[in-house]
């Protein structure tokens, strides 16, 4: 595919024929980042001890860091309905990867249309199992469920069409096509990549860049599994192979290349600094810790996610968020409040701009899981339902309408979850005082989680 923008590329280096740029809006851009299975602890910034992520680390050093971010049900479709609605989970009915959102409940891409931005969704959607564009977006380019990396088939504004390279590249020339059209209204983009899901195939030029790295041996995988639930046994991995985890980075890698092309581009127009851009991804991923793989359980590492924010006329640059649990759910109302359209009155979340300047901070939440079934997909059918109480120290995971038994952590003492303390002396009062606070907040948002319990 050519790009319209008058790009020659030259290596790594990107000519651009500034060509129509508007001056800068008094309402800002909002470009979403989001990338798909991305662990909080996966990348440069975050400490990771091989892998190098230089683009999404500028946003890091030149914007916020929310280091205590999670999700709040931590899978695919039900994540992606959160970030477009600001609606927990029993809100706005995406349960699990099949279901689709209400095409008549109210989105941040729809009120941002209906405010004047020019709105465009490049990448995975899956909201449903189709790729037909929803109401709310002047550009469209999306695919059929978890699409295809090599030569993907397309539905650009409504037409199928065949592709040639790799879906990272294909969809970041279209991200940067649309970011390079001429245009005096602010614009609303969401560039959703498909990386890094399985199955991990990268592009060419990065097959084989973390050879030799050893990045397979599950970190917590001799803990004791007597006082973990017995559905895990379902799900168990032995170990993650070196090549498969170095497939995961070598996607990642492709991911950073991208957004160093886009930042390159906004900051080549002179609009950088007048665009809120956040990147985030729809849920953590386990590789191996609790001899486990996938997402879907309520430990840190399925419910952590990366969070970052660069915009200059919100956060100084090298900001950390710190006594605050950022939440998905919290990016909708931030992003309406940055472009200064009201948020529906059933909007959940809180500002993000508040919560890293200290205004506002959240020291609990409610996460959950429904159990999927007919997915022909045994690790995801023999995992309940599942509902926990995450706070600042503490995590209580609890089973319903099972008999497997209750999960206490000492977050403070325990960050990885090896040791259960809800049957010693000690853990049981803490039981019992975190399961009302638990059953107290389900019932405070209307959660279905334990309707089968009060019947």
């Amino acid at each position: 595919m050519e790009s319209s923008a008058c790009r020659i590329a030259a290596g790594v280096a990107i000519v651009l024929c500034l060509v129509g740029v508007a001056a800068p809006a008094a309402r800002p851009n909002l470009l979403v980042i989001l990338v798909d299975d991305l662990r909080a602890d996966a990348l440069g910034y975050a400490g990771h001890p091989f892998f190098q992520s230089p683009n999404i680390d500028r946003l890091a050093r030149e914007g916020a860091r929310f280091d205590d971010a999670f999700v709040i049900t931590s899978l695919c479709s039900p994540s992606r309905a959160t970030l477009l609605t600001g609606l927990y989970t029993h809100e706005h009915g995406v349960r699990s990867i099949w279901h689709r959102l209400d095409p008549e409940r109210p989105t941040v891409p729809k009120l941002l249309q209906n405010a004047g931005y020019a709105t465009a969704w490049i990448g995975k959607w899956h909201l449903g199992g189709d790729d037909a564009p929803p109401l709310g977006f002047d550009r469209w380019v999306s695919f059929v469920a978890q699409g295809s990396y090599a030569h993907p088939t397309l539905n650009v504004d409504g037409e199928r069409s065949e592709h040639r390279g790799h879906m990272t590249d294909i969809l970041t020339e279209y991200a940067l096509d649309f970011l390079s059209e001429a245009r005096e209204a602010p614009f609303y983009l969401t560039l959703s990549h498909l990386a890094a899901h399985t199955p991990y195939l990268p592009q060419l030029h990065l097959k084989g860049r973390f050879d030799g790295q050893n990045v397979g041996e599950p970190r917590s995988g001799d803990e004791d599994r007597g006082q973990k639930p017995g559905f895990l046994e379902c799900r168990r991995v032995d170990r993650i192979e070196d090549r498969t985890a170095r497939g995961y980075f070598e996607l990642l890698a492709g991911v950073d290349e991208s957004v160093g092309k886009v930042l390159d581009l906004l900051e080549a127009q002179g609009v950088l600094d007048d665009t809120l851009v956040l990147f985030t991804s729809d849920n953590g991923y386990l590789f191996g810790e609790h001899m486990l793989s996938d997402k879907r359980v309520a430990y840190e590492e399925s419910m952590r996610v990366p969070l970052l924010i660069r915009y200059p006329r919100w956060f100084e640059a090298g900001t950390r968020a710190a006594s605050t649990l950022a939440l998905n759910l919290d990016i909708p109302r931030s992003l309406l409040e940055a472009a200064a359209v009201p948020a529906p009155v059933d909007m959940r979340g809180i500002s993000l701009r508040a919560q890293a300047a200290g205004e506002r901070r959240r020291e609990e939440f409610l996460y959950v899981y429904y159990r999927e079934i007919n997915l022909k997909n045994p690790r995801a059918e023999c995992t309940p339902d599942i509902a926990a109480l995450r706070t600042l120290e503490e995590k209580l995971i609890v089973y319903p309408h099972t008999e497997e038994p209750v999960e206490l952590y000492d977050l403070r003492a325990d960050s990885g979850e090896h040791v259960n303390l809800a049957s010693t002396t000690q853990g049981r009062e803490r039981v019992e005082k975190l399961s009302r606070r638990l059953h107290t907040l389900a019932a405070e948002l209307s959660s279905d989680i334990f309707a089968e319990d009060d019947d």
